[in-house]
């Protein structure tokens, strides 16, 4: 399919009308009050002038803060506006989706593919977080590495870096996006050396930088994971990468050797793609170096994440789930191996177990099963495209069909790394589309086969699960049980304008009014532990520059805090039960706060004191 064809914009347009209007059901549905909190203060503080970093702790590396800033200059300042500007990025993401994958199949294919990649996505949990924007920029970044492949022309890596650049400015891990982009030039460099038939004589002037580079990201997995590395941490999060640069070392040395006009052309490749990300990041230093406080920016992005690995952290699946994905895992290699006839009563025989399955996906112990059907698919699909890319098929596959190979393999591989250390369910998502497309172009490496059919049913299994069990359910117990979700109730219009459980608009609605009436005029309240949209959603500013106290890496006594708040005028403090990282409230802490505010009442999970 190309773009030049007339059903490829006809299957397009159907994509993203019927993606659109399903994604517009869910986009102002369910919601993490600390997550839409965060994003929101932050976007807020930008607004009055506050740089992320120097005169708050940002939470991410920035750049996202600055997006929600305009989404409320633009619609409002209300946690639905963040997901408007969502939406429309997604629109772009889906469009760029069905494009890479209508390289590998027919157009009709690609557009079920689309959709299993939304019911397995951002419907499930809408908020403007900017592990959402690092998998789009992931695809949109892949898209111009397709382009790049095709037509040869150096601009689309420019492209591809830049948009990499950006999506470090959203949140660090977008390095990860990187790593793959830079080991796919690689990779194109061998092959390219190959068509041109240079010798066969290695160099270690050659070799030795090559390998060199191939061991860096090998060493940035392990010194990323190596406080928390198990045996499971290793297969989903190193074992994938180092699969790929054990293959590209593998074939340097069986690859030709074109010398120093080799390392130059790769040389040349990666500065291309490194000015396109250095770009936006330089422009980004711009503010914190008129202000000459790199320090803030330095310590926000690269110091506070590591509280994040000690605090916020969530076990992988059991070990079990690997068993789990071996169905799936035979459906898509089996073709390579054996291809006997596959009779419509077979497909039938695969499709009433699947149909009966994907009836009863509520039931916790199918639940889980699918769900850990595809956890491990991850590793699964790096290992898959490294195997294929060293077989010698007759006829042998094109270069630019290799090259398209590697690309989703080397991003399944470190796209999926987001998941580390925060291994909840929700992080799956944030991998998923990257994993499925090494996954289909992997499938159709051996051409047509008679099991086309099967793996398409295998498709609809997972769309039909998707859609019936996953985008109806509970965003806190996913991948653990089925609840459905009971988020219909309108939460504060003029502020949040999202529908939520019933429980949460009764406290939040009745805690808002509760400060209005003790706070009067006062712009400034505290509310702790890890519950931001206290301040957003009772439009108060927050007196401290922390938004998760465990952020904080050398917080105040409680009677510094004290002191800090009857200086800033605090009349009330709402204080947190349950807290999702940060630890509750001391008792020390507690007993000093009462000593001012001496007045208190609980509203839900939360205990609001107040002076007389």
């Amino acid at each position: 399919m190309r773009k030049g064809d007339t059903s490829f914009w006809a299957w397009l347009a159907a994509v993203l009308v019927v993606a659109g209007v399903y994604s517009g059901l869910h986009t102002f549905t369910r919601w993490i009050p600390h997550d839409e909190g965060v994003l929101a203060q932050m976007a807020e503080r930008a607004l009055s002038g506050e740089l992320p970093h120097a005169d708050f702790d940002e939470t991410y590396s920035g750049g996202l803060t600055f997006l929600n800033a305009l989404s409320f200059v633009l619609f409002g300042a209300r946690l639905s506006s963040m997901r408007i500007t969502l939406f429309v990025f997604h629109l772009g993401f889906l469009a760029s989706l069905f494009s890479i994958a209508g390289r590998a199949v027919r157009p009709g294919v690609a557009a079920l593919f689309t959709l299993l990649c939304l019911s397995w996505g951002l419907p499930n949990y809408f908020a403007a977080l900017p592990s959402w924007y690092l998998l789009m920029f992931a695809i949109y970044g892949t898209h111009a590495a397709v382009r790049y492949v095709e037509t040869g022309r150096e601009g689309w890596m420019v492209l591809a870096g830049f948009i990499g650049g950006v999506s470090c400015l959203f949140k660090v891990a977008g390095v990860y996006y990187l790593l793959a982009l830079f080991l796919f030039l690689l990779y194109r460099e061998q092959l390219l050396a190959d068509r041109g038939g240079a010798g066969r004589s290695r160099s270690v002037a050659t070799s030795l930088p090559v390998l060199l580079v191939l061991l860096c990201p090998v060493i940035f997995l392990l010194g990323l994971t190596w406080a928390r590395l198990d045996a499971l941490e290793a297969i989903y999060f190193v074992l994938p990468g180092a699969a790929v640069c054990i293959f590209l070392a593998w074939n340097e040395f069986r690859s030709s050797d074109a010398g120093q006009q080799r390392l130059r052309r790769t040389a040349r490749a990666f500065l291309h793609a490194g000015l396109g990300a250095a770009a936006p990041v330089l422009a980004f230093l711009v503010p914190y170096l008129l202000r000459n406080d790199l320090h803030s920016l330095y310590r926000g992005i690269f110091v506070l994440p590591q509280r994040r690995y000690d605090f916020a952290f969530y076990p992988l699946p059991p070990p079990q789930a690997l068993l789990a994905t071996l169905p799936a895992a035979a459906i898509v290699c089996l073709p390579f191996f054996w291809r006997p006839r596959v009779s419509w009563a077979l497909v039938a025989a695969v499709v009433l177990p699947m149909a009966t399955v994907a009836s009863f996906g509520f039931e916790q112990p199918i639940y889980r099963w699918v769900w850990y059907s595809v956890r491990p698919l991850g590793p699964f699909a790096a290992i898959l495209t490294c195997a294929l890319l060293r077989r010698h098929e007759d006829p042998a596959p094109t270069i630019p069909q290799r090259q398209l190979l590697f690309l989703m393999g080397a991003m399944a591989a470190f796209v999926s790394v987001v998941q580390f250390p925060y291994s909840f369910g929700v992080y799956f998502w944030y991998a998923a589309p990257p994993i499925a497309l090494a996954i289909l172009f992997a499938t159709t490496w051996a051409g047509p086969t008679p099991w086309s059919r099967i793996q398409l049913c295998l498709l609809l299994f997972y769309l039909a699960f998707g859609v019936l069990w996953l985008n109806t359910g509970n965003v806190r117990t996913t991948g653990v049980l089925y609840l459905r979700s009971d988020a219909d109730q309108l939460l504060l219009p003029a502020r949040a304008n999202l529908r939520v459980r019933g429980t949460d608009k009764q406290v939040y609605e009745t805690l808002v009014q509760l400060i209005d009436r003790l706070a009067g005029d006062d712009p400034y309240i505290l509310a702790t532990p890890d519950c931001p949209e206290v301040y957003f959603l009772s439009r108060r500013k927050n007196p401290t520059r922390v938004l998760y106290e465990f952020f904080d890496p050398v917080q105040p006594t409680p009677r510094q805090l004290l002191e800090h708040l009857t200086s800033t005028g605090v009349r009330v403090v709402v204080l947190n039960s349950r807290p999702e990282f940060s630890r509750p409230v001391s008792r020390e802490l507690y007993t000093t706060l009462s000593e001012v505010y001496s007045q208190h009442t609980d509203v839900g999970w939360f205990r609001v004191l107040w002076k007389e």
